[in-house]
């Protein structure tokens, strides 16, 4: 077992917007940033591609089949009737997407995703699921006919036994703790006490940290309405993110306790059984 101790910073949300693309780009150059999570059917796709070669920097397959907003929107690639409102875009809530969803539509519409990111000539290192998954294995089994060798091992992942006759046989990435994320408080002197807590509670192994960083842009006001009621997460959480991979403190602090980044391809890998869920 290894002594040292291996910490992923992994972003989700490349590609929805600008301001998250650019607070990605930037938490990678100037932060602690490791690897991020691509969404193709998104706005901001294209530029997020272009910044992911340019950077070198590693990414994901993020399987899209929501959309988090009330006032800006994203669609599916291909033509899915299943999968969209009387408006033409995808739902914002993940029950009401997989209540519809036909798998066929679902499969043709992610191989479409895939598609998409190779077109840009990147490798998924990994693969996740936007808002969550069905909860039920539908997602893994249509990733499992689309092929992990070209989405990645998914970045977590249920076991199931193997008298399961809905598991399906995947890889996925073996850390040795719970991935964690930061505190969604508006405090960011708590928010960074919880993130310092965690990291001083790390034990040597492979370790997962999720966040969601933006820059602090005006913009991302205008993904939803005053009322909706993701609204801290358009804004105000996304820019707490970006400060932290951004303080120097944390950074300072990671030296101090021999915590080393590394990207996701570089932590273990484990074959399972699983019918899901895989979660957010």
């Amino acid at each position: 077992m290894t002594e040292t101790i291996h910490l992923c910073v992994m972003a989700d949300d490349f590609g929805m917007h600008p301001a998250v693309n650019d607070g990605i780009a930037k938490a990678f150059c100037d932060g602690l940033l490791t690897d991020a999570n691509l969404m193709a059917p998104c706005p901001s796709f294209r530029q997020a591609a272009t910044l992911a070669r340019h950077l070198h920097l590693p990414v994901g397959f993020h399987a899209t089949l929501t959309c988090d907003w009330d006032l800006y929107h994203w669609g599916p690639l291909t033509h899915a009737p299943s999968l969209v409102t009387e408006a033409g875009y995808f739902e914002h809530l993940v029950d009401l997407a997989w209540s519809e969803a036909k798998d066929n539509e679902v499969l043709a519409e992610l191989t479409a995703q895939v598609e998409a990111i190779e077109a840009e000539e990147l490798r998924c290192t990994h693969s996740s699921h936007h808002m969550g998954s069905d909860g039920h294995g539908r997602l893994l089994r249509i990733l499992a006919q689309i092929g992990f060798e070209r989405v990645g091992p998914l970045r977590l992942g249920y076991k199931a036994s193997d008298s399961d006759e809905e598991a399906v046989s995947i890889e996925v990435y073996n850390w040795d703790s719970a991935f964690f994320s930061t505190e969604w408080t508006l405090d960011y002197p708590s928010r960074k006490a919880r993130l310092v807590e965690a990291l001083r509670r790390m034990q040597p192994g492979y370790h997962l940290w999720m966040v969601h960083p933006a820059l602090d842009h005006p913009s991302l006001d205008n993904l939803c309405s005053t009322a909706f009621f993701a609204r801290g997460w358009a804004r105000p959480f996304r820019a707490l993110d970006q400060a932290l991979l951004l303080d120097p403190e944390i950074k300072d602090l990671l030296s101090e306790l021999g915590i080393q980044r590394i990207p996701v391809d570089q932590a273990p890998r484990l074959a399972i059984r699983s019918r899901g869920p895989e979660l957010e």
